[in-house]
Formats: C-alpha cells, sequence, structure tokens
C-alpha cells in the first residue's frame, strides 16, 4: 500500500488440514491495545437501568455510564427495549453475586442483536466485514477464511505482519491470487449505520479494493 511505513513480519498462518506442510511460526506477540476487562454479552433495559448480561453468565451486572464520550452516546443510541450485543472494555467490579462494569472501549457493537454470543469462534484474532458488496475475512492461527457473494469460501495460509500505531495486514497468494487485508484503529460503522467496531478494513482481491470495519478477536486479546 503506497506511503505506508515499513512494516515487520509477525505471524505466518498456514492451514495445515488443507495444505499440507505450512506451520505456524511465531516471533513475538500481535499487540493489543489495553481495555481493562474484555467482556462480550447483551445490553437491556431493566427497570430503568441498563444490565449488561455476560455471554454463559446467570447474573448481569448493572452498566454504568462510561466517562468516554463516543462510547457513552454510542450505547445511549441504543434502541429501547431490545437486546443489543456488545463486546466492551472496560472497568468490572464484583461485589459477591452483585457487579458492575463501567464501558471505555467499543470493540463490537450490534443494536437489536439477541444472538451475537455464538457468532465468533474462539479462535478468532481478527474478523472484518463490508456490506457493499457483503463479504467477511476471519483471521485465525490456521489462516485466512475469505467468504464472498456468488463465490465459495476459501481457506488459505496468509502473512500477518504488524504496521506502526497498531495497524496490520494479512496478506497472501496462495492458489495464484493475491489477497491483502489491511485494518487500522478507528471507528468504524457498517453502510447500514447500525454497526459499530473499533477497526477500519481495507480488502484487495486481486487489485479489487472494497471497504469495511473490522475487529480484533479474543483469541489476539488473550
Amino acid at each position: 500500500m503506497p506511503g505506508l511505513p515499513l512494516f515487520r513480519p509477525i505471524l505466518l498462518m498456514g492451514l495445515a488440514p488443507a495444505i499440507a506442510g505450512c506451520q505456524l511460526f511465531a516471533t513475538e506477540p500481535l499487540p493489543v491495545e489495553s481495555a481493562g476487562d474484555r467482556i462480550q454479552g447483551h445490553i437491556v433495559q431493566a427497570e430503568g437501568s441498563l444490565r449488561f448480561q455476560p455471554c454463559g453468565k446467570p447474573d448481569a451486572l448493572t452498566l454504568l455510564p462510561s466517562d468516554t464520550p463516543s462510547v457513552a452516546h454510542a450505547i445511549e443510541a441504543l434502541p429501547p427495549g431490545t437486546r443489543s450485543f456488545a463486546d466492551l472494555g472496560g472497568q468490572l467490579v464484583i461485589d459477591g453475586r452483585a457487579g458492575t462494569f463501567q464501558p471505555q472501549r467499543i470493540f463490537r457493537l450490534a443494536p437489536s442483536d439477541p444472538e451475537g454470543c455464538d457468532a465468533l469462534a474462539p479462535s478468532t484474532l481478527f474478523q472484518a466485514e463490508g456490506t457493499d458488496p457483503r463479504w467477511r475475512a476471519t483471521v485465525s492461527a490456521d489462516g485466512l477464511l475469505l467468504q464472498q457473494p456468488d463465490q465459495p469460501a476459501v481457506a488459505l495460509p496468509v502473512l500477518v505482519e504488524q504496521l506502526p500505531g497498531g495497524s496490520a495486514s494479512i496478506t497472501t497468494e496462495a492458489n495464484g491470487q493475491r489477497i491483502e487485508l489491511w485494518l487500522a484503529p478507528g471507528d468504524c460503522v457498517e453502510a447500514t449505520g447500525a454497526r459499530r467496531y473499533h477497526m477500519t478494513a481495507t480488502l484487495r482481491v486481486d487489485g479489487r479494493t472494497q471497504q469495511g470495519c473490522a475487529f480484533t478477536g479474543t483469541a489476539n486479546a488473550n
């Protein structure tokens, strides 16, 4: 990509079951910005206050107002009376079975999405998607899974590289295709104006460019 500073390789990821001889090499961990406690769950309104129900947990947390204006505005704008999926970073305080959570960062926010908790594999490092046309790229330690309209999904080995400022590039030339996925930190709202993410994404397939949004998976955070 023209104008970008020099980058340094981090990981070479290969799909061992699909491509013989591919291996995973790591020289250092992927960079992750600190966000305190990261929790996925659903935001619901109950008795005049907002509650945050973490995925797979029986007890809901009281959701405190965020002191980050953009985060506070996004949560306040959620449709009333709905279950909205949220992947948030913030401060968790537990006292017995009661707890509070003050969000400071949005990884993903999906208004009126009653599912969400089951939509992402725990091995995901990054996921990017766009809506015009709809496409999705999922990066894990196994490689890249690219889904595009009117085409079969392809699974390919990739090179993941760290760029200055927390950006990353994912590239491959397997199967005779040149695929580049560029990720950069920054608030991103999908074309429909509903879902919010914490990274922007640019996908290039054989020179054709598409824009989208992205987020780091929990495998990256861990």
